[in-house]
C-alpha cells in the first residue's frame, strides 16, 4: 500500500485530494482504500498541472471516511 492523496476539501458529493507523489499519480477508475485495506472511493478525474496534480474521487463512504483521516492509499487487496 501506498499513499497517493492528501485530503483537501470537498465539492458536493465529490472530495478533492492533492497527490503526494506526482511520479506514483494511480489511473482514473483506480480504486482507493484506509490504512484498514477497506476501500473509501474511486478516482474519477486527474486535474492540475503536471507538477502538483489533483485527484478528484468519488465513492459511497469517500466523504466520511475524510472526517477521521487525512490520508488516501493505493495497493492490492489480498485474497
Amino acid at each position: 500500500m501506498k499513499k497517493v492523496g492528501e485530503f483537501l476539501h470537498t465539492v458536493g458529493k465529490t472530495v478533492v485530494a492533492r497527490v503526494t507523489d506526482p511520479r506514483e499519480i494511480p489511473r482514473i477508475g483506480a480504486p482507493l482504500f484506509d490504512e484498514k485495506r477497506r476501500k473509501v472511493g474511486i478516482v474519477a478525474d486527474i486535474i492540475g498541472n503536471v507538477k502538483k496534480p489533483y485527484l478528484v474521487v468519488k465513492g459511497a463512504v469517500v466523504r466520511e471516511y475524510f472526517t477521521k483521516e487525512k490520508f488516501l492509499l493505493r495497493g492490492e487487496i489480498d485474497g
